[in-house]
């Protein structure tokens, strides 16, 4: 791990320690991309962080959830089970995404493992909205931390 991100994670557990410690529950889901494919490159890290953060965050009691290279189906899976337990617990609901993201006419997109884009138009269908991803966040307290690799697969003219 990069010294940065072990900066990242140190304020990201600082920053939660002063309400973490109240007797509320805790919910967390990470999420880790390395697998891509075609166009979108592999990453190294996100697994191996999700991993380490995990340990972090049970370590000042959160109930941890870590899902590693998945489809879009696996993604918004999850999150609409994590949306239903935020819901009936409340208190602390913390979301970490690592893996490649996209923006596409301002809005923001999540790649799932396995990607594969070959234009512009297939992003829509293919990957995690994050305004839905958004929409799931319903602890008392909503935490989001988006590292994503923020790479263009698509050829030049496109932002």
């Amino acid at each position: 791990m990069t010294i940065f991100k072990k900066i990242i994670f140190s304020f990201i557990l600082v920053a939660l320690a002063a309400v973490v410690f109240a007797q509320e529950a805790k919910n967390a889901l990470l999420i880790a991309n390395n697998n891509y494919s075609g166009s979108i490159p592999p990453l190294t890290e996100p697994v191996g962080e999700a991993r380490d953060l995990k340990r972090a965050l049970e370590s000042i009691g959160f109930n941890v959830t870590i899902v590693e290279n998945a489809d879009r189906e696996r993604m918004e899976d999850v999150l609409f089970s994590f949306k239903e337990k935020c819901k009936n617990d409340g208190g602390i609901a913390f979301f970490h995404y690592g893996g490649h993201a996209v923006q596409i006419d301002g809005v923001n997109y999540l790649l799932p493992a396995r990607t594969s884009l070959d234009r512009i138009g297939q992003v829509r269908g293919k990957c995690v909205n994050v305004n839905n991803l958004m929409e799931n966040m319903q602890g008392d307290v909503n935490i989001v931390v988006l590292d994503s690799c923020r790479n263009n697969p698509f050829s030049s003219g496109t932002r």
